[in-house]
């Protein structure tokens, strides 16, 4: 939640003061939630820029959404586990090649 200093603040103005769009946010599909209506804006375009950057009122809610990588996602999920059995291995060759 970010407090606005004043009521004339637009939606890219909000975005800044988020610290910006990062490397995981799609500045093509940005939703402006007012009420019971959902704005779509594209800022991926000049002409989304112009025709999405909005006066934001009192209650709306900004969502962008992330990009999906599922590989990597996938990959940070089983780290762990990942994580243990290349230790187990490693151990198991030590082990093997000492003995032998």
């Amino acid at each position: 939640m970010i407090p606005l200093a004043n009521q004339n603040i637009r939606v890219t103005e909000v975005l800044g003061m988020a610290k910006g769009l990062d490397n995981d946010a799609r500045a093509n599909n940005i939703k402006l939630i007012r009420g019971d209506h959902i704005y779509q804006i594209d800022f991926s375009t000049i002409k989304g820029y112009l025709e999405g950057d909005m006066l934001v009122e009192a209650g709306d809610i900004i969502y962008v959404e992330p990009i999906r990588r599922p590989f990597t996602e996938g990959l940070r999920d089983s780290y762990f586990i990942i994580s243990l059995l290349l230790t187990i291995t490693n151990t198991a060759i030590l082990i093997y090649s000492v003995t032998k």
